[in-house]
């Protein structure tokens, strides 16, 4: 997870390693980002496992 403003905006962006790679899973505004995050990889993994901060 990475967090930068852009003039007064605040973002966030979330990746992980996969093998030798770097995936790069979302970029949006700090406003509901865990929660549409949660939603996403719930939705794109099939995966139960807990969304940590």
């Amino acid at each position: 997870m990475h967090k930068f403003k852009i003039k007064t905006d605040e973002y966030l962006l979330s990746y992980r390693f996969t093998g030798d790679a770097l995936e790069l899973i979302m970029l949006g505004l700090h406003e509901n980002y865990y929660k549409d995050l949660k939603k996403y990889l719930k939705r794109s993994s099939g995966c139960k496992k807990k969304w940590r901060r």
